[in-house]
């Protein structure tokens, strides 16, 4: 009948359309270990993080800054551990300051 055909085609007109949309999104690398052409190693790479750290930087910063600049994608893979973590083991002094956030959170904002 009629309603069936208009159902089969709408069904049909749903699936291309839904089939259709990409998911397209970054992957990180699969090799978890530092690429072959780096020569940085571990401990000079922590202690650029150091030195980021006491400029100020975040974390996430850091990472961007040693990705843009000194071509280290992945810090984990070099190091063995994430920047947060290298951070919170050199001490309280070079844990990232979260004043902003706290600045928010005393406004009512956070």
């Amino acid at each position: 009948t009629v309603e069936q055909v208009a159902v089969v085609v709408v069904l049909l007109w749903f699936l291309v359309q839904w089939c259709s949309k990409g998911i397209s999104r970054s992957a990180k690398p699969y090799r978890r270990s530092a690429p072959s052409w780096l020569k940085t190693s571990a401990t000079q790479v922590v202690e650029q993080i150091g030195k980021f750290a006491k400029k100020g930087m975040t974390p996430s910063q850091i990472g961007v800054a040693l990705r843009d600049s000194h071509g280290i994608a992945q810090v984990k893979s070099v190091t063995g551990s994430k920047i947060l973590r290298i951070l919170k083991s050199q001490g309280p002094a070079q844990q990232p300051n979260n004043a902003c956030c706290e600045e928010a959170a005393g406004m009512g904002v956070g």
